[in-house]
């Protein structure tokens, strides 16, 4: 985080989940790093476990999806294969 904290242009697509909206999941407000994608297998992202760990709420996906599609860090491979940008 401490790199974050030092470079403006990041900070911007540093979104911020308020715990209070993932009680159970979150113990304090938190960051989500929009600039970087982890790769996942879809089995493990739709397994029963990751539904009981969390998701983010409809506000935030509306708010989160345009902040992770203009930036301009995520490389051209990433984009087409989560479709980033795509209608």
């Amino acid at each position: 985080m401490d790199f974050y904290r030092n470079v403006p242009a990041m900070q911007r697509f540093q979104y911020i989940l308020k715990a209070e909206d993932y009680k159970g999941v979150l113990t304090k407000d938190s960051r989500l790093d929009c600039a970087q994608l982890f790769p996942m297998k879809a089995k493990k992202s739709v397994a029963v476990r990751a539904e009981r760990v969390g998701h983010l709420t409809a506000e935030d996906e509306a708010k989160v999806l345009p902040l992770v599609a203009s930036c301009g860090f995520i490389d051209a491979h990433m984009r087409k294969v989560y479709r980033i940008g795509q209608k």
